[in-house]
């Protein structure tokens, strides 16, 4: 059956029938003039990074599953999250959720009259925000996604910093509109969840990826803690299933222990890896290592004298 719940303009449903009724589109608009500070970064080193990749991991058993999922955590309702042939449009429903035009508000600044139109025509209309928005012209579209994939990343880590399990349970919708906003595959949330905290990582294995990730051809930046091995950054062909950067992480963290065992807490680690004409660079500092392969002769030299 369709989900035929009215919706507010950041794409949410309407509250619960005994909630009070919608406010004017002119508290919306100085709910965008006060732009709220979403919930803090996720750190590489908190629980709650491993159980975001094991939501997005069941996220990804449903396949290209289209419709509704529902997060419940201590038997209550925690959110939702939308999705369309396996990738996310949205997440919401959480109890600390940052509506869309407060982050695009954010992103940008200069298109705020822009927002505010938007804002009024989603009210009248009765459409989320979002779909108005994707029909506003090419000057928005930018900052739409980098807002909407924020308030995606932002619920997500909510609901995994919660302290009961995460219960989940998709429900597929028969009917889809044709004018939804965009999509992000579960790896793109992923390595945007990890944005802030590969930008505090201090150390060679970070600096030197952070360096030289432009000029590789392939590249990954791993934090390897108590538990799982996190993707924290990667790019080449082909990194966009969250299955490849799983398994891509599992290899390095293996390669990297090689056959005696290595501490987390131990000197520098450099390793190279030939093959093929190619020569890569894994290099694990602390509980990061770095992997940067297909680099020019000239990059490969500045970068093995600036790791040894």
């Amino acid at each position: 059956m369709a989900d035929t719940a009215r919706r507010d303009p950041s794409g949410d449903p309407a509250p619960d029938p005994g909630a009070r009724s919608r406010p004017p589109a002119s508290v919306a608009l100085q709910v965008i003039d006060g732009l709220r500070d979403p919930r803090g970064a996720l750190r590489a080193d908190e629980p709650a990074a491993g159980r975001l990749v094991a939501l997005l991991e069941r996220l990804d058993a449903l396949g290209e599953h289209t419709g509704r999922v529902g997060f419940s955590a201590g038997g209550r309702r925690a959110g939702f999250a939308v999705l369309n042939r396996g990738k996310l449009v949205l997440v919401g429903g959480t109890a600390q959720h940052v509506r869309l035009g407060e982050l695009l508000a954010r992103e940008a600044p200069d298109l705020r009259d822009r927002i505010r139109r938007a804002v009024v025509e989603a009210r009248r209309e009765g459409r989320p925000l979002g779909r108005v928005l994707a029909r506003s012209g090419p000057q928005i579209q930018a900052p739409l996604k980098a807002a909407l994939q924020q308030q995606i990343v932002s619920g997500l880590v909510e609901l995994t910093r919660l302290d009961a399990p995460l219960e989940v349970e998709a429900a597929p919708l028969r009917a889809v509109s044709e004018d939804l906003p965009p999509s992000f595959s579960l790896a793109e949330i992923l390595l945007a969840a990890f944005r802030e905290a590969r930008r505090d990582l201090t150390g060679r294995a970070p600096e030197l990826f952070r360096e030289f990730r432009g000029t590789a051809q392939l590249g990954v930046l791993m934090h390897v803690g108590d538990g799982r091995p996190l993707v924290l950054d990667a790019h080449g062909p082909p990194l966009d299933a969250l299955e490849t950067l799983g398994k891509l992480g599992a290899a390095v963290s293996q390669v990297m222990a090689g056959p005696a065992p290595f501490a987390a807490d131990g000197p520098p680690r450099l390793m190279l890896l030939s093959g093929h004409g190619d020569t890569t660079v894994t290099l694990r500092d602390g509980p990061c290592t770095a992997l940067l392969g297909g680099l020019g002769r000239p990059q490969l030299a500045r970068l093995m004298g600036r790791a040894l």
